[in-house]
């Protein structure tokens, strides 16, 4: 659809009239926005979230003095910006650009082209006179803003000290007249969680770095109906995860970091709504601040046995099952897909899953200090850390991560993390491994079970840059399964716990 219009947003300046106590309010200048050219979308068809593609409008802008009378003697600049996105590139065969901002001459500026990214929802627009006047940094004479002297004579003197100083080269210091004006709205949809998570760049990290997104969960409250699924799969101690089930893309997971167990939330749960301020912590993507409304899970039986006509399904998939291959060095779009979401380790018929043969308490020794049995720790000075970089712990540390059944133990009692390997087909020359973390799991010792078979191994999949590491942490002992004559629990059972009626942190992992 092409929608021709505009928005318009007034700057006023408080003064206190002349011999009078009472302010008196004088609007200096407006700026309006008109889209003359794009697909704008509209509410019943949204166009599709931008993510890192570019999508470009045309715009004129034109200035208007308070009387609503176009404003031909306004010879400025005005800064362009969007809102919810950002502006990924502005041009104009007819108006003069530099940066994000564009040159209105007799107070118009025609045939300007913005291009953005990152928008969802209703956006907007945004042009503002900042009084900001960009020219060459180098310029002779230097910017006003640049040129040590108060141009103003404020008391104030260049950027950033002075107010009316956007930027060192601005060439004024005045703040302009702070006229501003925004477009019509853009129509676009809420984002799902894949494109939150960065599908379209292999989602390692957020096409929304450090903004705050507002999740499409599914809900459509005119028709009070879900047209897609966002369950929660797990509740930890500091927040929880969740995952897209209907979005074939993958990339369906992400984590929203609550600082304490969410209180009323439980595995099974629907959300009906999902924000939150999207980051990369040391490369894990997940939602800050968020909030949130959910549809408690109620089971299609009650206790008794007997049907519930108000329960449902509990909609966990199935975790994703790695094979060796997917843990290859190669592999990462495979484990960043899985990033958040349910994933297992398990023993088949054409694999074997076991603990990390080598982790001990005892150190290698030179000189290839190569770990065994019970000797994988690196803190060789014993000075309670590992020196990645001086001799003989560099060795020690890259001997033990060349090997995937190696757990360094100073890591290990630190953090309780070990190495899981598969094994495909007996074949140990091609056998890989994943980093596992069983804390959740309190019957399980890791230290004890070294070179030992597991059933399987099941959990929420999580990234740290640091050492390029993801780990398989799993959600409580459902998780874990060590007889090999047991079938791993289904998702629709396992970690899945009753919503107590008085205490909301109780049975949270």
């Amino acid at each position: 659809m092409k929608l021709y219009s505009y928005v318009t947003a007034a700057a006023a300046v408080g003064v206190l009239a002349c011999g009078s106590d009472v302010p008196r309010y004088l609007v200096t200048s407006q700026l309006r926005v008109t889209i003359t050219a794009g697909d704008v979308g509209t509410e019943d068809q949204p166009l599709l979230v931008s993510g890192q593609r570019e999508r470009p409008l045309t715009i004129t802008v034109r200035a208007f003095n308070e009387n609503g009378v176009e404003d031909t003697s306004f010879d400025g600049w005005a800064r362009v910006s969007i809102k919810p996105g950002s502006l990924a590139d502005i041009w104009s065969a007819s108006s003069e650009i530099r940066g994000r901002n564009v040159h209105l001459v007799k107070g118009v500026a025609e045939g300007v082209r913005v291009a953005f990214e990152g928008a969802f929802g209703n956006s907007r627009i945004w042009v503002e006179d900042i009084g900001y006047v960009p020219v060459d940094p180098t310029r002779s004479p230097p910017p006003a803003c640049a040129n040590g002297l108060d141009d103003d004579g404020n008391g104030f003197v260049d950027y950033p000290t002075d107010p009316g100083c956007a930027f060192a080269n601005d060439d004024t210091e005045s703040s302009g007249s702070r006229g501003s004006g925004v477009s019509a709205a853009l129509r676009y949809a809420l984002p799902r969680v894949a494109d939150v998570r960065g599908v379209e760049s292999g989602g390692a990290a957020t096409a929304y770095p450090k903004r705050q997104v507002f999740v499409d969960t599914g809900w459509r409250p005119r028709a009070a109906s879900f047209v897609h699924n966002v369950v929660v799969t797990r509740i930890a101690g500091d927040g929880f995860y969740v995952t897209d089930i209907d979005d074939p893309r993958g990339y369906g997971s992400i984590y929203a970091f609550t600082f304490s167990s969410p209180p009323g939330l439980r595995v099974c749960d629907r959300l009906y709504t999902l924000t939150g301020t999207a980051v990369d912590f040391y490369g894990f993507t997940e939602l800050g601040f968020p909030t949130f409304s959910a549809e408690y899970w109620i089971p299609k039986t009650h206790d008794d046995g007997s049907p519930n006509p108000k329960g449902r399904e509990c909609l966990i998939p199935e975790p994703y099952s790695f094979t060796p291959e997917d843990l290859a060095a190669t592999a990462a779009p495979v484990r960043f897909k899985n990033q958040s979401g349910l994933v297992r380790l398990e023993t088949t018929a054409t694999q074997a899953l076991r603990v990390g043969k080598y982790l001990g308490s005892g150190k290698p020794a030179a000189p290839g200090y190569l770990p065994s049995a019970d000797a994988t720790n690196c803190d060789i000075n014993g000075d309670g850390t590992i020196d990645y970089y001086t001799e003989p712990e560099k060795t020690c540390s890259a001997a033990c991560d060349a090997d995937v059944d190696c757990t360094e133990y100073l890591n290990f009692r630190l953090r309780r993390t070990f190495q899981l390997v598969l094994v495909p087909g007996g074949d140990e020359a091609r056998k890989t491994g994943i980093q596992g973390d069983s804390s959740t799991a309190g019957y399980f010792d890791p230290l004890p079970a070294k070179g030992s078979p597991l059933r399987s191994f099941s959990g929420t999949l999580r990234y740290f840059s640091g050492g390029s590491q993801f780990t398989v942490e799993t959600r409580c002992d459902d998780d874990l399964i060590v007889d090999l004559t047991r079938a791993p629990i289904s998702s629709s059972v396992a970690c899945v716990r009753p919503r107590p009626d008085l205490d909301n942190d109780e049975n949270t992992h």
